[in-house]
């Protein structure tokens, strides 16, 4: 009996399709390192990345806050703000994030502020997330959101504005409030 040989271009089936195969992955690899090679030339990447922009920072008790705007990556239809807050000698941190990574940040569709009260050493700032502007007050390292939503942008340019005139309580002057209030219940 003769043994058959394959010789040349007389490869059985099943070894030209796994040569098709081998051919095809080594395109598209080809493919993919130009690709990345062409993106790195043009300036950009394969994955888009938002951009990024920080505000104006201002200083109060040792912490710097400030806007940062981020434009692009997935989400490119609109510009996305998120309230940072930095510690001398610590990384930045995003608002409400608790420094452990596992809450994530707050992003306003819109912002007005922030302000610094200088003789209270606190800032006011508000956003607008998912359609209810929010206010936000950072004293001492601490930002906290005053209780309620405001109706629109001229609410919250007021309630700014209340702010710097001394016309809003802070959260420690609530919290001085509530407990004098304790003490003249007490008393009685």
């Amino acid at each position: 009996m003769r043994e058959t040989r394959w010789v040349g271009y007389n490869c059985p089936p099943m070894g030209q399709l796994l040569l098709g195969f081998r051919s095809l992955i080594i395109k598209a690899a080809i493919f993919v390192v130009m690709a990345a090679l062409l993106a790195w030339a043009l300036g950009g990447t394969l994955w888009p990345r938002p951009h990024i922009v920080d505000g104006e920072r201002i200083s109060a008790a040792g912490y710097q806050y400030w806007w940062q705007m981020r434009v692009g990556g997935s989400d490119y239809d609109q510009p996305r703000w998120r309230m940072m807050m930095r510690e001398e000698g610590r990384p930045a941190r995003a608002f409400p994030s608790t420094g452990g990574g596992t809450e994530a940040p707050m992003e306003f569709e819109e912002i007005a502020g922030p302000v610094h009260l200088a003789s209270r050493d606190t800032i006011a700032f508000a956003g607008l997330h998912q359609g209810e502007w929010l206010f936000l007050m950072a004293e001492n390292g601490e930002i906290t959101r005053v209780p309620g939503t405001l109706d629109d942008r001229l609410a919250v340019e007021l309630a700014l504005n209340g702010f710097l005139s001394g016309g809003l309580e802070t959260p420690a002057d609530r919290a001085n409030s509530e407990t004098a209030a304790g003490e003249i219940v007490d008393s009685n």
